[in-house]
């Protein structure tokens, strides 16, 4: 069993239990099948495993990712990918 699946299942779990969230309610939040939150807090693989091998991949820890506003992440690649664009102007002759 993958260790990250295991880290991500308990910490969804321990959130939302401190939510106070049933599985059930959860379920109706997400539109996931109850038995699919049930296997996601297990940490049974399935569909969203695919996140972690990605992950595993490359050398991330999907429990450790820090929470980013979206628009400030947005802006955070729009500045990345102009500073590499403007690198590789100056490099070309």
């Amino acid at each position: 069993m993958d260790h990250q699946l295991q880290r991500i299942g308990v910490a969804l779990r321990a959130r939302r239990i401190e939510l106070g969230l049933s599985q059930g309610e959860l379920s109706d939040t997400t539109g996931l099948d109850r038995k699919r939150i049930s296997n996601i807090e297990r940490g049974l693989p399935g569909r969203s495993s695919i996140l972690t091998e990605v992950a595993n991949a490359l050398g991330m820890d999907l429990v450790a990712l820090p929470r980013e506003d979206p628009r400030a992440a947005s802006a955070r690649y729009e500045a990345d990918n102009y500073d590499a664009t403007r690198r590789r102007g100056r490099s070309q002759p």
